[in-house]
């Protein structure tokens, strides 16, 4: 990825329709903003490396990228990010290694920011710094759940072959004839 220069200035009034910065003032986004980099990512290049460890989450200014995670040596398509949408925010809480791998769809350009810039404008902004946190705890509880469905369907799944085998091979035996 390579850092762009951007007219921040111009983009105020579009990032308040993000849901993240939706609540603060134009000049905490201004600074916020002045604080970060955007960064063009080329069509396919990874932008955050399942199992790797860093601080940056980032906001999907234009196009989409794709998550995935590997399974068995494969990659295995988890889900589509769009404009406006944070990737990588769990970041902003803890050094974990990263859960997912995410790639451009497309050339790109996305707001990249560091944990410690952005903790920095949730103490600068107090009250708008909350309602940040709650938009962020907000996403990862749906994203937690749509994998607990996932993972409950999957499980079904199973128990419901592992019923069907279990009649098969009481029918038919161990199946050694």
């Amino acid at each position: 990825m390579e850092i762009v220069n951007v007219q921040r200035e111009n983009l105020v009034e579009e990032f308040k329709k993000v849901r993240l910065f939706k609540y603060l003032s134009d000049e905490a986004l201004m600074d916020l903003l002045d604080r970060s980099d955007f960064v063009r990512a080329a069509a396919g290049e990874r932008i955050i490396e399942e199992h790797a460890v860093d601080s940056y989450l980032y906001v999907v200014v234009e196009h989409c990228v794709a998550v995935h995670v590997n399974e068995d040596g494969q990659d295995v398509y988890v889900a589509t990010i769009g404009i406006g949408q944070l990737v990588g925010e769990a970041a902003v809480f803890s050094n974990f290694r990263r859960t997912a791998s995410v790639v451009a769809q497309e050339e790109m350009v996305l707001v990249r920011i560091t944990r410690d810039e952005f903790m920095r404008t949730l103490q600068e902004n107090p009250a708008p710094g909350l309602k940040i946190l709650f938009v962020i705890i907000h996403g990862l509880l749906t994203k937690l759940r749509e994998v607990n469905l996932e993972l409950a369907f999957e499980r079904r799944h199973q128990s419901d072959q592992d019923e069907v085998d279990a009649i098969v091979n009481s029918l038919l035996g161990n199946g050694d004839e």
